[in-house]
């Protein structure tokens, strides 16, 4: 989901905090019906439908294969009833997180939870203190994680384009979290290049925190607690100091000029070097097709730009930023360590003729 605005993304997101309810239950107190719906007593007199996302954690957490968890879910729901009732007696405790009456998360007691909208806050409070004029480039979510991205108005000049304009760049951070135990709470630095879009994030310089805190006691949890806010109180101060960071020029010009070098390392085998990234990281035949038609250069730097510039087809916003994080790798590497990781292979000289 694509939200058009901050104010729309804000209020979204605490009408849905409004219909959430938390508890921490020990697991031989659920109990899963023939119809693959699951009774928790203790939060609703009703069975409580699952999400899929829930349904994959129940599955991983009681150590069923998915496979044939799903199996049993379109085939033999009795029968996955019986087995998930089964598990369920090791008495473990159990976070499960519920959105307007529906199980969307089955987590372990010690999830510590990040509320989208405190995260969202931060970096907008951040941004505000700095009095720095600053761009949303992008509010969306899926079923699992929430993304945004803000840039600043600010350009930098790291050269000059091949058509002779300058090319220009901004910078900013790009926020990632689940609140449902799908990835980390992520927040790294990004530029962009303001002649094609292409974005270039650098996961090395972010910050990546981990949802794991101190093990929550059985019952209702109250996420407003001075406990569990103090426990979120460093986190978001490394948001802050994130982004004042990102937003800062000095913060951010070792990233300019390391990019600027990326332009002097020349390639004689650029399409060789462009097939053993895809061997590397696993692309598909396609697009390092696309890859080797959009390349406009053959510096590590025009390398990057043809990640960078295909990444905005990729409609699935993890892997597109899977790519773009990709990118920023090739635009931070060394030259050295780029032409050594990257090398092209050696092609083996076969004699045409053998001894007699």
């Amino acid at each position: 989901m694509k939200h058009q605005n901050l104010q729309q993304c804000l209020t979204l997101l605490k009408r849905r905090e409004e219909s959430q309810s938390d508890l921490v239950v020990r697991s031989d107190e659920l109990n899963m019906n023939e119809d693959g719906i699951v009774k928790m007593p203790m939060l609703s007199p009703t069975p409580v439908p699952m999400t899929q996302w829930a349904h994959g954690q129940m599955a991983n957490k009681l150590e069923i294969p998915q496979s044939y968890y799903n199996r049993m879910f379109q085939n033999d729901k009795p029968l996955l009833a019986q087995n998930v009732n089964r598990w369920l007696q090791s008495r473990n405790n159990l976070l499960v997180r519920t959105e307007a009456g529906t199980a969307r998360a089955i987590l372990s007691s010690r999830y510590k939870v990040v509320q989208n909208r405190l995260v969202l806050v931060t970096v907008i409070n951040a941004l505000e203190t700095m009095h720095r004029p600053y761009i949303i480039r992008s509010l969306n979510e899926s079923d699992t994680t929430f993304y945004a991205k803000f840039v600043g108005e600010e350009t930098y000049d790291i050269g000059v384009n091949k058509d002779g304009t300058p090319d220009l760049y901004r910078g900013g951070i790009v926020l990632r979290n689940s609140e449902v135990g799908a990835s980390r709470l992520r927040v790294d630095l990004f530029v962009s290049r303001l002649s094609c879009g292409n974005d270039a994030i650098f996961g090395d310089e972010g910050i990546s925190k981990v949802h794991l805190g101190r093990k929550l006691n059985a019952g209702i949890v109250d996420f407003q607690s001075d406990t569990i806010e103090a426990d979120n109180v460093a986190m978001m101060k490394a948001i802050r100091d994130m982004v004042y960071t990102a937003f800062d020029p000095a913060g951010i010009q070792h990233i300019y000029d390391t990019i600027k070098l990326s332009k002097d390392n020349t390639q004689q085998l650029t399409s060789q070097v462009v097939r053993q990234i895809q061997n590397q990281h696993k692309l598909s035949d396609d697009m390092t097709d696309r890859l080797l038609a959009s390349l406009q250069g053959n510096t590590q730097y025009d390398i990057a730009q043809s990640i960078t510039f295909n990444a905005q087809a990729i409609e699935d916003e993890d892997k597109r930023i899977g790519m773009e994080e990709l990118g920023g790798s090739i635009l931070m590497m060394p030259a050295p360590q780029f032409n050594k990781t990257y090398k092209p292979k050696e092609s083996k000289d076969i004699s045409l003729f053998s001894e007699v």
